[in-house]
């Protein structure tokens, strides 16, 4: 039960991540990853003065933040998305960039 919980959990977060990628992929080749987060943060209602300072620093300052910030590296490792950056240590979300690919737009159309 509580697995289950967790995957729909996640699939909300990667889908507010996909989203906030295609409302810029008509802007630019790439975005900070601060911007994306703070966009999926703020459309789930989980933004938060903690959240800003986080996404201004490493990301692991607030736990919610951090959450979805694997999620969006997990994107990009699965392809949904390409990175910029140093994603593996990972450095700070406003340090690293990404965007949505043609798998990303598939999934994202498909749900």
């Amino acid at each position: 039960m509580e697995k289950e919980r967790q995957h729909r959990r996640d699939a909300e977060i990667e889908n507010a991540l996909l989203s906030a990628m295609k409302t810029h992929s008509d802007v630019l080749l790439r975005t900070k990853c601060d911007v994306i987060l703070r966009l999926a943060l703020h459309n789930l209602g989980k933004w938060s003065e903690e959240a800003d300072y986080a996404l201004c620093n490493s990301g692991d300052e607030e736990p919610e933040t951090w959450k979805f910030y694997g999620v969006l590296r997990q994107l990009i490792r699965d392809g949904y998305a390409e990175g910029a950056g140093d994603l593996n240590l990972p450095a700070g979300p406003r340090y690293t960039e990404c965007r949505i690919t043609a798998k990303g737009l598939e999934r994202l159309e498909s749900e």
